[in-house]
């Protein structure tokens, strides 16, 4: 054993493995390449192969015995009007004005903010569409009565006769009848120093 022999031994033993690296480099990327191709591929072809629906066929019967005789009739739909709300969603009362996303500050807490939601009943019909023109304006004025009251001097039947007294200054077509609200959560305000880490 000459020791050019085991030199050349040595060198195809370095081609050896570095070809069979290169060989299993590309045989990964040809799988990654056509594993996106193929998704995309498949994706284009859903798209061309959308089938038209099948055309509904009708008797002219069945047409004419579902059309209502009167509004009360047994086979009409149901009304839009009359449809429940969807699950997990809460509908304010048709005559109410619903209020959301005020943020509060407090008189005597900086660092707490007071997030309220509440709905806004009118006593007449034009109270009720000037409630709904001026819902802005009736925002920051509840803005205004919780600024002035103290963390302690949050109760719920207190803030809403004071809510709806000063709603009530802010219209010229009626007064308010109630607030009612839905919604009161005191939140923690305080910035955390992370400059000290």
């Amino acid at each position: 054993m000459s020791p050019t022999w085991m030199e050349s031994k040595r060198r195809r033993r370095q081609v050896w493995v570095v070809t069979a690296l290169a060989a299993l480099i590309a045989a990964i990327g040809f799988l990654v390449y056509r594993n996106n191709t193929d998704s995309a591929i498949d994706n284009s072809e859903a798209e061309e192969q959308v089938t038209p629906p099948a055309p509904v066929i009708v008797a002219a019967e069945s047409i004419a015995s579902s059309i209502p005789d009167s509004p009360g009739h047994a086979n009409s739909p149901a009304p839009i009007d009359d449809l429940p709300p969807p699950v997990g969603q809460v509908v304010p009362p048709a005559d109410a004005v619903h209020l959301s996303g005020i943020v509060c500050a407090l008189a005597n807490r900086p660092d707490v903010r007071v997030s309220v939601s509440l709905d806004v009943y009118g006593v007449s019909e034009q109270a009720h569409e000037e409630l709904m023109r001026k819902r802005e304006v009736l925002k920051t004025v509840v803005q205004s009565v919780f600024a002035k009251k103290r963390l302690d001097e949050i109760v719920v039947d207190a803030l809403g006769r004071d809510v709806a007294l000063a709603l009530s200054g802010q219209l010229e077509s009626g007064a308010i009848d109630s607030v009612k609200f839905r919604e009161i959560r005191i939140d923690d305000n305080r910035q955390t120093d992370i400059s000290g880490m």
